[in-house]
């Protein structure tokens, strides 16, 4: 019993101090949670760390020449603190009293939206409050007109003197408007990312590597960031694309547009020997009956090509032997039955023709006698044509890294609507559904001896002046078929100019080698029929340097491929052909006799010293020669030859760009670690951190063109 009542009063007692122990601990949190609650919260709060994530600046795109295409363009917000503490002294109201009416009629002449009295009576009234946020202009203004803005009265004196600051806010712009604009592409927002075109296709590479910063809170409402991850701005990328033939391809085929009203419209410019594009167009027609750059026709429109597709069917059949170019065969006044379903050429209402060559047939462009030829001699074996077909390369899909490109479709005797009458109609560009720049790649090789190239957009990738890609002309096919057969190909090609259905289309400075195309696409309302109708071919067809598809869908007229395409694809060339020209060395005028006359001396801009004085020579222009590194040539006052102006350039400074080239001016300065930003075109007149100061790796320089 004394026992039990041991235990029981030794339990009591480990109770009771559990209870007071529990009690202790439970007045301890109420005290936490009431009494110092706000000094545990503000001790947890210098203990708080904030990740900021820091945006990297996206990469720029160019054209062929080094000319700035697309960029990240800032844009700036402006306000006024009258709150500072600069304007709580005497001497800072004092300044303000002695600047205001200056600084109110530069704003009145800059902007123009309100008179000086106006912008002195808004400024006075917020400087009255002390009003911290005065928006003093609505729009949104340029870096130039920002460091414009700065020189004013009393902005000069700086930020925290006047209280003038900016908010910058970034916008993704194609400094050439609409020009290429579905081929370059967008973005989504102003840092989003890529949502078609190459902004899509590179997008990883265009957009940088984020950072990140770490944030700490010093006292208790300022916010310290540190960096822990430096972010990497996006590469650049040089495009294929040139600007002027851009510029040349899209203002034509617009005007052509303007009377046709067509639906759809699109022109791919490649160059022959490299397989470069250098210009792609694509047009679509809107509410009002303007157009815009739409969908991209040229890579992605799966249609079926017409007439176009007729040189194929030809050159397989010269290729295999079953016909020469002199050959004659019945056309049947233009109507022949296949298998029970007639075909007709589109002259058989007016008598069509008798016999014709087989040049003949595809400078008239005969349905009848093409599909006779291939219908004759394949319908026992159609997978031989077909094969052969595909053995030019034709149907191999293209990565041209262009989101949607699409690949040719041929349908083959497996295919469930494979028929009779499907060989015969293939062979005039039906039941095939073909891309146009899978077509203009053909004629294309047609036009480059037999070689089939790899069409591409983009030459270069480069991040701070390093190389990341670099694209070189690629033979996709060493030969599209036997030479002897490209040599008659070709002369018949220019005999759809000479003497066909597109001798309208003869140019008086050159020769032109092509082929027109009509396909009937459907019937529309009232059952009026839906045409598309095209033009490919090359220039100059002697010694070609261009080839060239223009394809028109759904023209409100009646379809004509000569006048519609062909006139096109005439205008174009013979532009380009000038354009060409005109950069031609040995066309230039320089000298008379021996001598040179000063006032025809070329002024050359500032750059490597080896392509200057490779230049020079090339132009047997007497210079003075330099070791320096970069150089530029300007008259001498004195003597009859160019003088050297040297641009020494010194590791860690800001080298001199002014009157260098865009090019030149990037290369230099990204080579020194620096970013840049283009805004106009032409030469560098002004760089925003002056030459000679210390190189800062990673800072942004921005360069002023004219």
């Amino acid at each position: 019993m004394a026992l039990r009542k041991s235990i029981v009063n030794r339990f009591t007692i480990v109770y009771i101090v559990v209870a007071m122990l529990f009690f202790v601990a439970v007045l301890q949190m109420l005290r936490v949670m009431t009494v110092d609650r706000a000094d545990w919260l503000a001790e947890a709060a210098k203990l708080e760390r904030k990740d900021r994530v820091e945006i990297p600046e996206r990469g720029n795109m160019y054209d062929a020449d080094g000319n700035l295409i697309t960029a990240t363009i800032p844009y700036y917000s402006l306000y006024m603190d009258l709150g500072v503490d600069a304007y709580t002294t005497s001497k800072g109201q004092k300044r303000y009293q002695e600047n205001i009416d200056s600084l109110c009629i530069c704003l009145s002449q800059k902007f123009g939206d309100k008179s000086p009295q106006e912008y002195r009576r808004m400024i006075d009234a917020a400087f009255v409050k002390g009003n911290r946020r005065l928006r003093l202009y609505p729009k949104k203004v340029s870096y130039i007109d920002l460091m414009e803005i700065k020189t004013f009265p009393l902005f000069r004196a700086g930020k925290y003197k006047s209280g003038f600051f900016a908010e910058e806010f970034s916008n993704r712009e194609n400094l050439y408007g609409s020009l290429a604009n579905r081929t370059i592409g967008d973005i989504y927002g102003s840092g989003g990312r890529g949502q078609y075109g190459l902004e899509l296709a590179y997008d990883s590479l265009l957009a940088g590597e984020p950072g990140l910063s770490k944030g700490h809170l010093v006292g208790t409402d300022k916010w310290v960031f540190v960096e822990e991850k430096a972010s990497k701005r996006g590469a650049d990328i040089y495009t294929t694309i040139d600007i002027e033939m851009q510029d040349i391809a899209e203002t034509v085929l617009r005007e052509k547009l303007d009377v046709i009203k067509a639906k759809n419209a699109c022109l791919v410019l490649m160059e022959v020997k490299t397989g470069e594009i250098k210009a792609m167009v694509n047009l679509q027609r809107c509410g009002d009956g303007s157009y815009t750059e739409g969908w991209n026709m040229a890579v992605a429109d799966l249609s079926e090509p017409g007439s176009t597709f007729k040189t194929m069917s030809l050159m397989v059949a010269l290729d295999h032997n079953v016909c020469d170019t002199a050959d004659t065969f019945n056309i049947n006044n233009g109507v022949w039955m296949f298998h029970k379903s007639r075909m007709t050429d589109h002259n058989w209402r007016k008598g069509g023709y008798d016999t014709l060559s087989v040049a003949g047939i595809l400078a008239q462009s005969s349905n009848v006698g093409v599909s006779r030829i291939i219908d004759e001699h394949y319908k026992n074996d159609p997978m031989k044509f077909i094969d052969a077909v595909k053995a030019t390369g034709f149907a191999d899909k293209l990565e041209l890294g262009i989101p949607g490109t699409a690949a040719p479709t041929i349908p083959t005797p497996k295919s469930k609507s494979w028929s009779g009458v499907t060989l015969p109609w293939m062979s005039i560009g039906y039941t095939v559904q073909v891309p146009p720049i899978y077509t203009l790649n053909f004629y294309n090789a047609i036009a480059n001896g037999g070689k089939m190239m790899r069409p591409y957009l983009v030459k270069e990738i480069r991040r701070d002046g390093h190389l990341v890609l670099k694209n070189s002309p690629e033979v996709v096919k060493s030969s599209i078929c036997k030479s002897s057969t490209l040599k008659k190909v070709q002369g018949m090609l220019e005999g759809v100019i000479e003497y066909g259905t597109a001798k309208s289309n003869k140019s008086e400075e050159f020769a032109i080698a092509g082929k027109t195309g009509t396909a009937q696409l459907g019937y529309g309302k009232g059952g009026v029929t839906k045409h598309q109708v095209s033009f490919c071919g090359y220039f100059p067809a002697d010694e070609p340097m261009y080839s060239c598809i223009v394809v028109v869908k759904e023209p409100q007229m009646n379809p004509a491929a000569a006048f519609m395409c062909g006139d096109v694809f005439k205008k174009v060339a013979e532009r380009i052909y000038a354009q060409e020209r005109e950069k031609d060395i040995d066309d230039l005028v320089r000298w008379e006799g021996d001598s040179i006359h000063p006032y025809n001396l070329p002024r050359v801009k500032a750059g490597s010293r080896e392509l200057v004085e490779e230049a020079m020579d090339e132009l047997d222009l007497d210079y003075q020669k330099d070791k320096s590194d970069w150089i530029s040539l300007s008259k001498s006052t004195e003597y009859n030859e160019l003088v050297v102006d040297a641009r020494p350039v010194l590791t860690n400074l800001v080298p001199n760009v002014v009157g260098m080239g865009a090019a030149d001016a990037v290369y230099l300065l990204e080579s020194c670690g620096m970013h840049v930003q283009l805004y106009g075109k032409g030469r560098v007149v002004r760089q925003s951190i002056m030459n000679g100061q210390n190189i800062v790796k990673g800072s942004t320089i921005t360069l002023t063109l004219r």
